[in-house]
């Protein structure tokens, strides 16, 4: 307005020119955090993807273990030692896939605020799941060495339990922390 006055005042000016960058630099801003937002949601979907594929895996594992009991049972005096030993193995690197996810959650929830409670911040639903899994996982690897099937099957099932716990989880929280559109 004073600007329109008087053309000359130079405050007026200056006073233009500070709240155009003031505006430029928000709405840079704006668009930083529109872009991580879609960049950290782009990672969740891949995340998403990689658990649904070791869920996938811990189910043919699953499989394959009934497989080798019924066999056990067929031939009660065979020995199922080998089999057991690449069922372990198999089992080993699915575990190693879900220590993977659970590390790359750990990096895509970033550092949540504290709590007034406690000093460590809570670990999230799914990575609670994910690090019971992956208990249940180490658990079934070292009961398949020793050719522990049945005792191995119990932990690979609480091991799926716990990444399709994890992957609902994710799913029903993927949306928290984020601001509803006011367009």
């Amino acid at each position: 307005e004073a600007l329109r006055i008087d053309p000359q005042r130079e405050e007026a000016a200056q006073n233009i020119e500070v709240v155009r960058l003031a505006i430029k630099d928000l709405a840079d801003r704006l668009k930083q955090a529109e872009e991580a937002a879609r960049e950290q949601q782009q990672q969740r979907e891949e995340l998403k993807k990689k658990l649904e594929e070791v869920i996938r895996e811990q189910e043919a594992e699953i499989r394959e273990n009934d497989i080798l009991q019924q066999k056990a049972a067929q031939k009660p005096g065979e020995s199922l030692t080998g089999e057991a030993q690449t069922l372990a193995a198999d089992q080993e690197a699915t575990r190693r896939k879900t220590e993977s996810i659970a590390e790359e959650l750990k990096g895509l929830q970033g550092s949540p605020p504290p709590s007034p409670q406690s000093s460590e911040p809570a670990p999230s639903a799914p990575a609670e799941h994910l690090e019971k899994a992956l208990a249940a996982q180490r658990a079934a690897v070292e009961k398949l060495d020793g050719t522990d099937l049945e005792a191995a099957r119990s932990d690979q099932e609480e091991a799926l339990q716990h990444l399709k716990g994890a992957l609902n989880d994710a799913d029903a929280g993927k949306n928290q922390g984020q601001c509803p559109n006011p367009q």
